[in-house]
Order: structure tokens, then C-alpha cells, then sequence
């Protein structure tokens, strides 16, 4: 029914259209599958002209491994000669695949649904696909007898497929087959198992072409989506083998475990890196430790502006409080958001980096975070410079179009490692599935690239594409490899665990926290997580502010700090905004770098045969057809 009714249409379209308008009448073909394995093809079309036509065309899908040949054309049963186009009842090769043929001249009165018979005999070599064993003598025909890519209907179509006397069928010796109303997009093509009964070995695609086009699908994304695997279990059983305390959270597995590392420190184990909460969590310890005083100011325009007042000798500060303490304050003891930004507007600043070396070195007095070894990157090395010299061979031993290979391997590796570097980074880092997305892309987009021209290259230049690519992926999964040592990453499940209990308790109306706890909560990045249970519970945390006890000016970061009576989400402290309203907002946007202005420059210059009538998928034949 829905194809009734878009022929209709096309055809009240044709009708009702003063351009010009191309349909086939008919399409009839009669092919022979020569002794040779050569395909003898007769075209007849009868084609209706309307409009301003020149004539009509063929386009022709041939691929690199065949050969086509045209024998002649003729219109009606007249002959036509071979020669310019500026001459009706003239045909040219216009390029490799493309036959065209004069059918009215320029002053000529436009055609108005006139029908004209043309018959093209041509012949396409190599088109047998041989089978999965190469002492075999059977062979598959896989051709698309008709050409999809058109724009007007074709209203009858016919095939009669004769076999040369070497050839055996089950289906026989002739094959016939008849469409009608063949819209633009469908073709007719036939699957037909052969077996060869002749002498002389029949010409046909390659065997190693043939193969790669069986196995193009898995060889490129199999391989990588193996490597994937074996990267996650060897993943999940490194982290399968870490002990940690699995005692019940509370206030002593805390101490033991979590507040006897300075909040900084904490946060680089679980986030793998030195970030803003890393640093917004340096501010709270130093305000704790009583080093520094901050408070926010919220103007009616803009974010929440953080100020910072200086209240020790920069000599009496060490480490990375010494280094921000330096770039934050200058030559000043008070200092803000905007004052900060408007210092650094012309260098930037990022004040992660400024203190990253500086946490870092007190990480690594604890645990070591160096990035292991990368066991694959030798390999991968190997694979990507064994996959150049593959598909190098494989053009020079072979198919010259293999060279394309050559390009996808240089520029698709390029792409790959552009989406799969920064996951694998970040991976390393928190083992997020963000990333772990992106690295189970890669091998589905490469996968899908390669079927794309898997028509086109050797089963030699396919290996080689796979091998590179393989390659680019182990190096990418190398990267992708913890950063962190056994110790470190028992510190990292610890941490996460922690996190886990104080995102809990921050769920409850009356959590099961302190105020001093307050640095490791931000370090842990819970900033928001704390902002939203002030504001949810603010009228129990002034009052818990109002009687518990202020930040305890002692250097140490362990259990020293005095106990308070209730949790208001900082306390005391943060110039009795608590970590809650807006400070951790102002604290983490003070911590975010702020980036350099960038300067930009312009220039100018310049098992049986089974037949469809569908889109074609086929091994050789179909292309396209039409006017011009």
C-alpha cells in the first residue's frame, strides 16, 4: 500500500512540474556469466524524457579490483559511434565510471514525455567472489543488476542471467527475475552460488580482498574491544587485591584514617590531582589553623566575592601554604576575588598548579603516585609502525588503492588518540564513566570506519589498519593505567569511602559531623553537597553555630581541634557564613584558574540465489543512472 501510493505521487509530480522529469519505462537486462568468470551485461532502457534534456548517463560502480569495459552502444537497433558529445546519438566515457550519450541538440525542441530506447553492452571482470577456501572451485555471484542511485522510477524491470557451460547452479543454468515500480534507492540484486566445473582457473576478485571483505567487520574493533577487556580485569583485580579498614565509620575510623592526612592531601588521593577543591580546602585549613581570616560579600551583581586577611609572617607559612600565601597576597596582608583577578588579568592565574608540586611532595611522603610503567606502549609503538609498513607493502605488492590506508592509519590514529588521550587522563585520575565511555568508543567508531571502505582495500591493508590502530588503543590504555600505587590507591578506596559516609550525613537533618571536619568535606568536593544542606537546615546551623566552638588555632590537622556541640556547616569559622551559603561557592571560584587573554592574528589568502529489490549491498554492479 505505502509503495501504491508513492508511485502515485510521483507520478502527479511528474505530471503537475513544469522541469524536467526522467522515468524508465523499462529496464531490461540480459547478462552471461562466461566460461572466464567474465560478466557479458545487455542494458535496454527505455527512458522518458520531459524538459530540457541533453541525454542520458550511467554511472557505473566498479570497484579497484574489476574491470570494465564497454562494447558498444545503440539506440532503437541503430548502432552509435563512440565520439564528442556535441553530436546526438554520440557516447563518451566522461571519466572511469561515468558513460554518457547525446540524445537532443541544444536548439532542439525540449522533450515533452518522449521515449527513447538505448542499449548498452558492456562486461565487468572480476566480480566472482571466491570462497572461504582457497583450493576451493566454488564461487559466489553477488551483483546488483539495476543501479539504486536515480531519481525517476523505473515501472518494469526484467533479468534473465544466462551461465557459460563451466558454470553449475543449483538454481540451473538460467535465472529470471522481474520487478515493477522500482522506486529511486531500490535495485534488484542477485546472490548466486557457483561452482566452477571449467579447466582454466575463472578470473575473480582476490582471495585475500575477498577474505578481507568476510572479516572486515571484527578484525579493526575486535581486537581493541579485547584489549579493553583485558585492561578491566587486570583493573578490577588490582583493586580486588587492596585492603582497607572496613571497620564502621565514626568519629575514631575517621581519625585513624582520613584527618590524620591534611585535607589537601586527601583530596589529591581521591581525585588522582591537585584541583580547586584541593585549594578551597587549603583555605579552610589555614583559616582553621587560624593563618588566615576570610568572609564573603554578595553584591547584587555578579558571583559571591571571597575575602582573605593575612594574619601570620609569610615565613611563619610553609610549603604550598608559603607559595599561595605569596601569590594571593603579594605585598599585602588583605586581598579578594576581584582584586586577584584584576592582578593576574593580563598573566593569568591558576592556583592548582601554584601548589600542585607542593602537595604532591607531601602525597609522596605517604604513598607513591607515580604513574607505573606503561606495558603497552611498546607494543603499541611496534604495532604502529608494523601497520605503516604493512599497508605500504600491500599497495606496492598489490592494489594501489591500499595507499588510502596509509592516510586513515596517520590521521584516523590522530583523531583516535584526540578523543581517547584526555579520557584516559582523566580515567587514571577518578576511573569515572565519562571516560570509560569515550574509551569504549574508540573502538566502535574505528570499527565503523573501517567497514566503510572495507570495499575498497586488501585483506593485507586491513590487517595493517588493524595492527596501527590496535596500537594507538594499547598506548591510550597504557595511559588509562592507575597512577597510583597499591598504598596510594588504599588511601583512594578509603577516601571514597569517607566521602561516601559524609554525603550520607549530610542527607540528615542533624548529621553525625563537626565543624572541624569541615576542610576534608570541601577537600572531598561536597562543597555543593554542604551549601544545599545550610540552606535546607540553616536555622538548625545558626543555632548549633551559636553554641559550638570556634576553629581551634593549633597547626595540627589531627584530632587536636576541640569537639563541638552540633554541625552548622563550618561554625565560627568562614566570617560566620559557614562553608554553607556562599563561601564554598567564593572559595571554589577563587581556586578555578582564571585563564590569560589569548592574542589572535588574521591573514588572508587563498545457499541458493535470492534476489532483492532494495537499496544495493551487493559486490559489484548497480551505481547510478539518469539525464543531463
Amino acid at each position: 500500500m505505502r509503495k501504491t501510493v508513492l508511485v502515485w505521487l510521483l507520478a502527479f509530480a511528474a505530471i503537475g512540474a513544469e522541469a524536467r522529469e526522467l522515468h524508465w519505462r523499462e529496464l531490461a537486462v540480459r547478462a552471461q556469466l562466461q566460461d572466464d568468470g567474465t560478466l557479458r551485461i545487455e542494458e535496454r532502457q527505455v527512458m522518458v524524457f520531459t524538459g530540457d534534456w541533453n541525454g542520458g548517463e550511467r554511472i557505473f560502480r566498479v570497484e579497484p579490483h574489476q574491470r570494465l569495459t564497454i562494447h558498444g552502444m545503440k539506440r532503437g537497433e541503430l548502432p552509435m559511434e563512440e565520439g564528442s558529445l556535441d553530436t546526438v546519438d554520440r557516447w563518451a566515457m566522461t571519466d572511469e565510471h561515468t558513460l554518457r550519450w547525446r540524445s537532443r541538440e541544444p536548439i532542439s525542441p525540449q522533450f515533452d514525455h518522449t521515449e527513447l530506447v538505448y542499449t548498452i553492452d558492456y562486461s565487468l571482470a572480476n566480480v566472482l567472489v571466491p570462497d572461504a577456501d582457497p583450493r576451493s572451485r566454488r564461487y559466489t555471484l553477488d551483483h546488483d543488476f539495476a543501479f539504486a542511485d536515480r531519481e525517476g522510477l523505473i515501472e518494469r524491470f526484467s533479468l534473465e542471467l544466462t551461465l557459460g557451460a563451466a558454470w553449475h547452479s543449483p538454481d540451473g543454468r538460467v535465472l529470471r527475475r522481474q520487478a515493477r515500480n522500482l522506486l529511486p534507492g531500490e535495485s534488484v540484486v542477485v546472490t548466486l552460488p557457483l561452482e566452477f566445473r571449467g579447466d582454466a582457473a575463472p578470473t575473480a576478485m582476490g582471495y585475500m580482498t575477498a577474505m578481507g571483505k568476510r572479516l572486515n567487520k571484527g578484525l579493526v574493533p575486535i581486537p581493541m574491544l579485547v584489549a579493553l577487556a583485558l585492561f578491566l580485569w587486570r583493573e578490577r583485580r588490582r583493586n580486588v587485591s587492596i585492603e582497607i579498614d572496613r571497620n564502621t565509620v565514626d568519629a575514631a575510623w575517621l581519625e585513624r584514617n582520613v584527618l590524620r592526612h591534611r585535607p589537601e592531601v586527601a583530596g589529591l588521593f581521591l581525585h588522582g590531582d591537585v584541583g580547586p577543591p584541593e585549594v578551597a580546602a587549603l583555605f579552610a585549613r589555614m583559616e582553621q589553623e587560624g593563618k588566615i581570616r576570610t568572609w564573603v560579600t554578595n553584591p547584587k551583581r555578579g558571583k559571591p566575592i571571597l575575602h582573605l586577611e593575612l594574619l601570620v609572617p609569610h615565613e611563619d607559612l610553609r610549603d604550598a601554604e608559603h607559595t599561595l600565601a605569596r601569590n594571593l597576597f603579594l605585598t599585602h596582608t588583605e586581598t579578594n576575588t576581584e582584586t586577584i583577578k584584576h592582578a593576574y588579568r593580563k598573566s593569568g592565574f591558576d592556583p592548582p598548579s601554584i601548589v600542585r608540586n607542593d602537595v604532591l611532595k607531601e602525597a609522596r611522603a605517604i604513598a607513591e603516585i607515580h604513574p607505573p610503567e606503561g606495558r603497552w606502549n611498546g607494543t603499541g609503538a611496534l604495532l604502529i609502525l608494523g601497520g605503516i609498513a604493512g599497508v605500504i607493502a600491500a599497495a606496492v605488492l598489490g592494489q594501489q588503492t591500499d595507499l588510502v590506508v596509509l592516510f586513515m592509519i596517520l590521521f584516523g590514529g590522530i583523531f583516535l588518540a584526540i578523543l581517547g588521550v584526555p579520557a584516559a587522563q582523566a580515567w587514571s585520575k577518578t576511573s569515572g564513566m565519562p571516560a570509560m565511555a569515550r574509551l569504549i568508543a574508540m573502538p566502535l567508531l574505528a570499527g565503523a570506519v573501517a567497514w566503510l571502505v572495507s570495499g575498497f582495500i586488501s585483506l593485507y591493508a586491513m590487517l595493517a589498519l588493524a595492527a596501527a590502530w590496535l596500537g594507538v588503543y594499547l598506548i591510550t590504555l597504557s595511559i588509562a593505567s592507575s597512577r597510583l600505587s597499591p598504598e596510594a590507591m588504599a588511601i583512594r578506596k578509603t577516601m571514597e569511602r569517607a566521602r561516601e559516609y559524609f554525603r550520607k550525613q549530610l542527607a540528615q537533618t542533624q548529621p553525625d559531623l563537626r565543624d572541624e571536619w569541615t576542610p576534608w568535606l570541601i577537600a572531598l568536593g561536597l562543597d555543593r553537597s554542604l551549601a544545599s544542606w545550610w540552606h535546607a537546615h540553616r536555622v538548625e546551623a545558626k543555632r548549633a553555630s551559636s553554641s559550638s566552638s570556634s576553629w581551634s588555632s593549633s597547626s595540627s590537622s589531627s584530632s587536636s581541634s576541640p569537639v563541638s556541640s552540633g554541625f552548622s556547616g563550618g561554625g565560627g569559622g568562614f566570617g560566620g557564613a559557614g562553608a554553607s551559603g556562599s563561601w564554598g561557592a567564593a572559595a571554589i571560584a577563587l581556586a578555578t584558574p582564571i585563564s590569560s587573554p589569548r592574542t589572535y592574528s588574521s591573514s588572508s589568502g587563498a545457499s541458493s540465489s535470492s534476489s532483492s529489490s532494495s537499496s544495493s549491498s551487493s559486490s559489484s554492479g548497480g551505481g547510478g543512472g539518469g539525464g543531463w
